[in-house]
């Protein structure tokens, strides 16, 4: 166990270590130790078993270390080789006068002398030797300290523990200006420009100020080094001495700025604190307002410890690689916020890079429940694209889509939304055909879709509904569409069914290049069926058709924009489209109603004969209604200018503007 006599310890190993007891291992006695080798590992380990000081060390075997949890001998002997290192480090220091001697031994006064005031501290010495077996002054404080003694030993603990401590004059601040007003003018410009460094300056450009050469400016601040080396390692220097082990140990590896009067009371910088900084091997980084050791950096993102691989971070781990690093306990919050690349989300710490599907997947993580792409991008808190940031987690194999609208990550193993079709014939692969009601409560509640969807998409050519029961087809059950082509606004029928004529109006979508709803009339004829796509060939741009079998709206076509363009074609005008059924070609032409001048013109312009061989009953052929109905029905289709024509025709002639039909007779099949 610590403390047995009986086992080696590292005390026994390293007897010197008994001198430097007050020592801690991340302070300012032990940074030549830490500098030579890097040491952050071993300690770590020591920090997370409560080693923090040598005296601590002083009391730990390497049989000890064996009983660690994950501990073996390779660990076991690193720790052995620091503690080597710092005993070797500790001869040197007292070799050379900067580490307390040994106390001496023997039977000399037992007083001790605060300002005028002597205290015998014999009865103190005889009881803690008699009662504690106290060896050192340091075992004997911590006996006394109990507060277990007969009256007359407590009250001589007490007379002494109370006496007021004289006063001292110690000031590091007087002691450096009076050191650097005995510097000549030009060794206090070298100085100030180039050790404390508030306003830096070049070897070149003080050696032009002071007409010497580069190399001369560089010899002088050599000699200023070495003078101020030796004046530190002084008593003349000792209050500075003590003044940089607090500043050490106050400010450790980093700290804010705002902690070192850096700016003086007139305003201006601070020499005796921007050389106190230079003598404790620190630099001030203004831009970023902190003080930093020189050689000290933060953790990279690629260094941070993170829980499950990311991106959550183990602030446990970090706090203790800051500590590592030289950053004090009360700095540890403040440091954890400096480092690049993380962040906190619902106060949780978490790596935060500038890739947004990388905070999208940190704000995931940390909820832990389903998101959409606007609740994500709250939480992102900063302006950007929230389209674009839907479409890259849609390219992320990481996360998917569980709702509408809503993202999680794949690996939380929820069942993916892929849309309201896949997910209606997902179910219906599971259990086999379902009750059009129950499907839609299922998904609702899996997927929060709504009820009115799943009824609207019920009617794609996929599905088959037969007495509220909802099935897949087979693929030996064609798809048979309702087709009314009189009642489609702008179709016709030409040369006996073989070409068809679409007069389509010019809107913003159109002009803007979107595709848009196809005539379920034309993609039939033109051998369209669900699940299937044809190309209409035209010297502008071909044209696609697709038919969706998953959906319910029909089929669709590209954009007709270069085709508007190509004719001249602006926002409400029509566009006349004539399919080949034959050679699977497009025409497109400009139709203009207004520029007839008869209303037999404007009809033989439509079906694309001779003005004095079109019939009233070829209009009714190539609309697919009766003459009897033509009129009515190309009002309610909204072809007004055609059933204007018709009716005025329909009243001068009687029936006909020329008795004999011609070959265009003929309905789209």
């Amino acid at each position: 166990m610590p403390g047995d006599r009986s086992i080696e310890t590292f005390g026994t190993r390293h007897p010197v270590l008994h001198q430097v007891k007050a020592w801690h291992l991340l302070g300012l006695e032990l940074r030549p130790v830490r500098e030579a080798q890097d040491y952050r590992l071993e300690l770590q380990w020591l920090e997370r078993r409560g080693i923090r000081t040598v005296a601590d060390l002083l009391d730990l075997s390497p049989a000890d270390a064996l009983t660690w949890r994950a501990f073996g001998v390779g660990k076991v002997e690193r720790i052995a080789v620091f503690a080597h290192r710092v005993a070797r480090h500790a001869e040197s220091q007292i070799a050379a006068g900067y580490a307390p001697q040994a106390p001496p031994t023997g039977d000399g006064p037992q007083n001790l002398t605060l300002g005028d005031a002597v205290h015998d501290l014999t009865l103190l010495v005889e009881w803690a030797r008699f009662s504690g077996g106290a060896l050192t002054v340091g075992e004997a404080l911590r006996h006394l300290a109990g507060g277990d003694a007969p009256a007359d030993v407590a009250a001589a603990v007490s007379a002494v523990s109370e006496s007021p401590l004289p006063k001292v004059d110690i000031d590091p601040l007087p002691d450096i200006l009076e050191w650097i007003a005995d510097l000549s003018a030009r060794d206090a410009r070298v100085l100030e420009r180039r050790l404390i460094r508030f306003e830096g300056a070049t070897l070149d450009e003080l050696g032009t100020e002071f007409s010497l050469t580069r190399e001369r400016i560089r010899q002088i601040e050599s000699q200023l080094k070495t003078r101020l080396a030796e004046w530190v390692a002084s008593d003349e220097g000792r209050s500075v001495r003590w003044s940089l082990h607090l500043l050490e140990r106050g400010l450790g590896a980093c700290a804010p700025d705002s902690e070192v009067p850096l700016v003086g009371d007139d305003g201006g910088h601070s020499d005796e604190f921007g050389l106190l900084l230079y003598l404790a091997g620190m630099d001030w980084d203004r831009d970023s307002g902190l003080i930093r050791r020189r050689g000290f950096s933060w953790p990279k993102p690629s260094e941070v410890p993170l829980v499950d691989n990311g991106p959550m971070v183990d602030e446990d781990a970090l706090r203790l690689d800051l500590l590592a690093r030289g950053v004090v306990d009360h700095h540890l919050s403040w440091a954890v916020d400096q480092i690049k690349g993380l962040g906190r989300l619902q106060d949780t710490l978490v790596l935060w890079p500038g890739n947004l599907v990388e905070q999208a997947i940190a704000v995931l993580t940390v909820s832990g429940v389903p998101k959409s792409h606007e609740q994500i991008a709250r939480h992102i808190g900063r302006d950007i694209n929230i389209k674009g940031l839907r479409d890259r987690l849609f390219q992320d194999s990481r996360v998917i889509r569980v709702t509408k609208d809503d993202f999680a990550l794949a690996s939380w193993g929820m069942p993916e939304y892929g849309g309201v079709v896949a997910s209606m014939v997902t179910r219906i692969e599971e259990v086999g055909p379902c009750v059009l009601r129950e499907l839609a409560d299922h998904l609702a509640e899996r997927h929060a879709i709504k009820p009115g969807s799943v009824t609207a998409y019920s009617a794609a050519p996929i599905f088959v509904l037969e007495d509220g029961v909802l099935r897949l087809r087979r693929p030996d059950e064609p798809y048979v569409p309702s087709l009314r082509p009189a009642a489609v606004r702008g179709l016709f029928a030409l040369d006996g069914a073989s070409r068809i004529a679409l007069h389509v109006r010019v809107d913003k979508e159109i002009l803007r290049g979107s595709g848009r709803p196809f005539p379920v009339e034309v993609a039939s004829a033109l051998g369209v069926a669900p699940g299937q796509s044809a190309v209409m060939s035209n010297t502008v741009r071909d044209l696609p058709i697709n038919w969706s079998a998953s959906s319910h709206m029909g089929p669709n076509i590209g954009s007709l924009r270069a085709h508007a363009e190509a004719v001249g074609a602006t926002d409400g005008d029509e566009l006349r489209l004539v399919f080949d059924r034959t050679t699977h070609s497009l025409d497109c032409t400009l139709f203009d109603p207004s520029v007839a001048t008869h209303p037999s013109q404007l009809l033989a312009r439509v079906l694309e004969l001779p003005e004095e061989l079109v019939t009233l009953d070829d209009m009714g052929a190539a609309v697919g209604v009766d003459l009897a109905v033509l009129e009515p029905t190309l009002r309610r289709r909204g072809d007004d200018a055609i059933a204007n024509a018709v009716s005025v025709l329909t009243d001068t002639t009687t029936g006909s503007v020329n008795p004999t039909p011609s070959s265009n007779s003929a309905a789209i099949d």
